[in-house]
């Protein structure tokens, strides 16, 4: 049942590297992984600016995928620090 499970999720999950990525993945009702600088300020403007202002930070994975020098946030251009789930309440 737990693989059934993680299945599932893993098929809703989808990795955008941009802006316009990040928005037509929350048009498609998936969680996000995407790089992120982590400031505060970025997290506050993708809950304003995102599709139906509803998008919001999930989780930052503890097994971290690789993180390619010169990898940029998805939001901000600036450089990212670490991969994190974003997603829509519904």
């Amino acid at each position: 049942m737990f693989d059934v499970a993680r299945e599932k999720r893993d098929a809703c999950i989808q990795v955008a590297r941009t802006w316009e990525e990040f928005t037509e993945a929350l048009k498609q009702k998936k969680m996000i992984l995407a790089p992120w600088c982590d400031e505060k300020d970025v997290k506050k403007r993708t809950k304003d600016e995102g599709e139906m202002g509803a998008a919001k930070s999930l989780c930052t994975p503890f097994g971290q995928p690789e993180l390619a020098e010169g990898t940029l946030c998805f939001a901000s251009g600036k450089p990212a620090r670490k991969w994190t789930y974003w997603g829509r309440t519904y």
